[in-house]
């Protein structure tokens, strides 16, 4: 095959996938969902598939204790704050789930983001890592 046809076969590939990502970022519909863990793998494939295919999601983006992950992007989503932005986010009624990458979480902050908004249910999602 040409070099210049693989050339113009990945990029038509690419820009497909490119606009199929845009489109999906842009939808109104879905759960708000924030990832709160950017470290260790974190993945929107592993979260997805904790929520199955059935349920609609809208990333809203990540949140991260660490300075470093701060004003960064993961898997093209902006990494919004500390664990004190997500409960401000949370009270301010700006997401509808938090999914946790870590099942590692102090008790302190699961109880904590459970009293920012008392009698939600399915606030809190783990997403499980695939082995």
């Amino acid at each position: 095959m040409p070099p210049f046809c693989l050339l113009l076969l990945s990029g038509t590939r690419a820009s497909i996938r490119l606009m199929g990502e845009f489109a999906l970022r842009r939808s109104t519909e879905g759960r708000r969902c924030v990832v709160y863990g950017c470290g260790n793998g974190a993945s929107l494939a592993t979260i997805r598939a904790a929520f199955g295919t059935d349920v609609s999601l809208k990333i809203v983006g990540f949140v991260d204790d660490d300075p470093l992950h701060h004003r960064t992007r993961v898997e093209g989503y902006s990494v919004l704050g500390n664990f004190n932005s997500l409960v401000t986010m949370v009270e301010r009624d700006e997401v509808d789930c938090v999914v946790l990458q870590s099942h590692l979480v102090d008790v302190d902050r699961l109880l904590k983001l459970e009293a920012a908004v008392p009698g939600s249910p399915g606030l809190i999602c783990f997403a499980s890592k695939s082995t």
